[in-house]
């Protein structure tokens, strides 16, 4: 990655970060006024450090601050993919979209008691909501489950050989309403396997 590439990723996360903190009302829209040109200047100076180290130097932030920033980062990002996951069971049938608004509001619960995300697959499946091997299907749908790690998601949840070929239809099924492959295609790969 280039080095104005980075630069702009870390501007922008240094950004985020405070809008963030002002949004969780850690700091206000005026300390935020107040800061931003020494933010700057220690940008500047330190091409490539987060804004975070700055309001833990001078004492603007504590850590426990930050940690729980982090927290919510960290929960937004996986609500944003998580409601696309919900709409994605509900338009595949294998959720209804009440049962993905009420497991939403729970991921929400759970997060603000104990400042921690469990995903919605999780949640739906704790539920009986959604089967473990839906889970899977939706989170391969949208690359949630790194390609190293694939053979051993469905090994996991799958009990039995005809498990394991139930959840591959199920994600042969997903690849052909998307049309990343025809139904013949699908047809071929389990007769062939």
């Amino acid at each position: 990655m280039g080095q104005n590439r980075k630069k702009q990723i870390n501007e922008s996360d240094n950004q985020a970060l405070l809008e963030l903190a002002v949004s969780c009302r850690l700091i206000s829209v005026e300390t935020e006024k107040k800061i931003l040109p020494k933010v700057l200047e220690f940008s500047r100076k330190r091409p490539g450090a987060s804004v975070a180290r700055f309001l833990l130097d001078e004492k603007i932030l504590t850590r426990e601050d930050l940690r729980f920033l982090a927290a919510i980062k960290v929960h937004l990002d996986m609500l944003m993919a998580d409601k696309k996951f919900g709409r994605l069971g509900v338009a595949n049938q294998f959720v209804s979209e009440e049962k993905v608004r009420r497991a939403l509001d729970m991921q929400v619960e759970i997060f603000r008691q104990r400042n921690r995300s469990v995903k919605i697959g999780d949640i739906l499946v704790r539920n009986r909501d959604m089967t473990e091997s839906d889970k899977v299907a939706l989170l391969l749908t949208q690359d949630r489950i790194k390609d190293e790690l694939l053979a051993d998601a469905i090994n996991a949840i799958a009990r039995s050989e005809m498990e394991q070929i139930e959840i591959e239809k199920r994600f042969g099924a997903i690849a052909v309403r998307k049309k990343f492959i025809t139904a013949e295609q699908l047809s071929q790969a389990l007769s062939a396997q």
